[in-house]
């Protein structure tokens, strides 16, 4: 049993006139927005209001900018313009103030008396038999 699988994920449906549902939304309330401007101002206000608003709706409906909608692209500038941008290169921590040092008594220990350890009388021993079969000049 074969089973089809979709392919373009990220390709919305054309729902309304080969639009999508969100390109039908947005010109829709830009064009409500328009004539709602002309309803309440006068003329000399109301049409570059409302061209304003359509053209907005427009440009939020089809315009892409490298791979994005244009409304991704307006949070974009809004994000930039209204974050802080200080960036700090090895910025420096705060450090936790010194404790005073204690001073330490330091008991003397006796020293040891130095034994030869195994290791060394290995070696020792191992030296002075290589010595006594090659006779040095």
């Amino acid at each position: 049993m074969q089973v089809k699988v979709p392919k373009f994920l990220d390709v919305e449906d054309r729902v309304i006139a080969g639009l999508t549902w969100k390109q039908f939304v947005v010109l829709a309330a830009g064009i409500v927005a328009a004539v709602v401007a002309n309803a309440f101002f006068t003329s000399a206000i109301a049409i570059p209001l409302g061209l304003l608003v359509v053209g907005l709706a427009v440009a939020l409906s089809f315009v892409r900018i490298n791979q994005r909608s244009f409304s991704i692209f307006l949070f974009s500038i809004w994000r930039y313009n209204f974050n802080p941008r200080r960036f700090f290169w090895q910025k420096e921590r705060p450090r936790a103030p010194a404790a005073p040092a204690k001073e330490k008594v330091l008991e003397q220990q006796p020293k040891r008396a130095e034994t030869r350890t195994k290791l060394h009388e290995v070696a020792l021993a191992l030296d002075v038999q290589r010595r006594i079969r090659r006779p040095v000049p």
